[in-house]
């Protein structure tokens, strides 16, 4: 069941990609490269969280996220709990050199907030940069804002970072 509402979301998202005319107000930037409302306070959020991780901020990190947090990915057939998830994190972020969000797109249903984007991970391995990207499904509740549950899969093929400014960064 939870695999089917996590093809719908990925399904969902992507369709809205596909289709900027259709959308309702407020959802993505404009032709200019001016963020909307929704895009710009979730990407404050986004930002937030990964600088909290990357400060090793765990209560600020854990008042962001549901008390029924969880994360789900393409590669793993169970859910991983928070607290799990929280510890890798902050693990990880010490070991990265950061992480940045980027083609960030929102969609708002009744105080549900979908919000989809890529994540490039920095890691340094033998004195050498490399980026790693992830496509990321957030579902945030809008009040209180909490991220009540994460979708993480891995790109078949990875966009290329925009040479100028979308309003979706």
């Amino acid at each position: 069941m939870r695999h089917l509402i996590f093809a719908l979301l990925v399904g969902h998202a992507l369709g809205a990609l596909s289709q900027p005319n259709n959308l309702p107000p407020g959802v993505r930037g404009g032709g200019a490269g001016a963020a909307t409302r929704s895009v710009a306070a979730y990407l404050d959020r986004e930002r937030g969280l990964i600088g909290a991780l990357e400060a090793g901020q765990r209560d600020t990190v854990q008042q962001m996220l549901d008390e029924g947090f969880e994360v789900r990915s393409a590669t793993d057939a169970d859910a991983t709990p928070a607290a799990d998830w929280l510890n890798a994190e902050l693990r990880n972020a010490k070991a990265n050199g950061g992480a940045t969000v980027r083609n960030l797109a929102v969609r708002e249903f009744d105080g549900i907030a979908v919000v989809n984007f890529l994540l490039d991970s920095t890691r340094v391995v033998n004195h050498r940069k490399t980026v790693a990207t992830k496509y990321v499904v957030d579902v945030w509740r809008m009040n209180p804002h909490q991220l009540l549950v994460r979708y993480v899969s891995q790109p078949a093929r990875v966009p290329p970072i925009p040479s100028r400014p979308t309003g979706r960064e």
